[in-house]
């Protein structure tokens, strides 16, 4: 998510700034749009879908690219009723969707499609998705979230994420650090920023550091 990430960079000297004098307000920009794309969906999951549906979500995604919007999504729910798709295959149908209703601006329909990948997914019995990429999920569910402006919802999501991955990335933290900020929790803000600004070292950005 490279373009989240320098948002981030360019959010780090205002949040700061404002972690260091919590009574003194600092007007944050708007956080940008997510970098969804098509290339996120299938490459990964290629080798754990059946031929059945890596045909389904081409057509689906072929024509989502030309079709109207409600069009799109219809096609995408009619190749969900397939009883004979796995609970992986479902949760991976619906990640193509998301990311179609994404590109598209359709961000709650892309938050709502997102959660029924999880729906279709219990990790601790190996159905659906796996650990890595349900976190992977949460993060993109905490991004859109930010994009509409629920930052107490991209709050939730984004802590919850840490449940999954021992791997959070110095962009994550300062992704939530953003988060934080935006509520006014300027003492979790701080401490996220801190976190982002050691996991990233020498690769850190200076703005990251200006208190």
């Amino acid at each position: 998510m490279g373009k989240m990430f320098a948002a981030n960079v360019a959010l780090s000297a205002a949040l700061l700034a404002a972690c260091a004098q919590p009574n003194t307000p600092v007007p944050p920009p708007a956080p940008p749009k997510p970098a969804f794309g098509y290339h996120d969906v299938l490459p990964q999951a290629q080798q754990h879908l059946s031929e059945r549906a890596r045909t389904y979500i081409r057509t689906a995604e072929a024509m989502a690219r030309k079709a109207a919007q409600r069009e799109a999504e219809a096609a995408y729910r009619i190749v969900l009723s397939d009883p004979r798709l796995t609970p992986y295959e479902r949760a991976t149908i619906w990640q193509s969707l998301a990311y179609q209703q994404a590109e598209r601006s359709n961000y709650r329909g892309a938050i709502e499609s997102f959660l029924a990948s999880l729906d279709e997914s219990d990790p601790d019995r190996g159905v659906g998705l796996p650990l890595e990429k349900i976190a992977a999920t949460l993060h993109n569910i905490g991004q859109l979230y930010m994009v509409i402006e629920d930052y107490e919802k991209a709050v939730i999501i984004l802590e919850g994420r840490r449940r999954f991955t021992v791997n959070v990335t110095p962009p994550q933290e300062a992704l939530l650090a953003t988060a934080y900020f935006q509520l006014g929790r300027h003492d979790d803000a701080l401490a996220s920023i801190r976190s982002a600004i050691a996991g990233a070292g020498r690769d850190s950005p200076e703005n990251w550091r200006q208190l």
